[in-house]
């Protein structure tokens, strides 16, 4: 079911397998602004599900997240909603230099954040994000 969807992102729910789908459509055009309400919409979503799984596609993901950025998120409120997550699965950018920075944001807020549960792998395609995300 869909729970939230603006021009950048979208998110589904799977209640029944306590599973987050998040997928950007675009971030061309996108400012600093922007993105950190995209992230707070995120937090949101997190924090109202509560899911165990969650999978980003982070393929159309074009903006670079700037190094006050990746200090911002890894400091802020939102970057404690993965304590519930217990996998998280990314699809990588097409951008190799808007996918490091999405690497270098998740690194920083795990290593600040040592009491996040959740287990974090980066995919090229969703069948194998999905297989991982479920396997027993």
């Amino acid at each position: 079911m869909e729970v939230y969807k603006d021009h950048f992102q979208i998110f589904t729910y799977d209640e029944e397998k306590k599973f987050v789908r998040h997928s950007w459509f675009t971030t061309e055009g996108m400012n600093d602004s922007d993105f950190k309400r995209c992230l707070v919409q995120y937090a949101e979503v997190i924090d109202k599900y509560r899911p165990d799984f969650v999978l980003s596609n982070t393929q159309n993901f074009v903006f670079t997240i700037t190094l006050e950025l990746q200090e911002w998120s890894s400091r802020a409120e939102i970057s404690k909603t993965n304590e519930v997550v217990k996998k998280l699965a990314i699809i990588v950018s097409l951008d190799l230099f808007a996918q490091l920075s999405v690497n270098q944001a998740i690194d920083e807020t795990q290593s600040r954040n040592t009491n996040l549960l959740s287990e974090t792998q980066y995919f090229d395609t969703e069948e194998e994000a999905l297989k991982w995300l479920f396997e027993k």
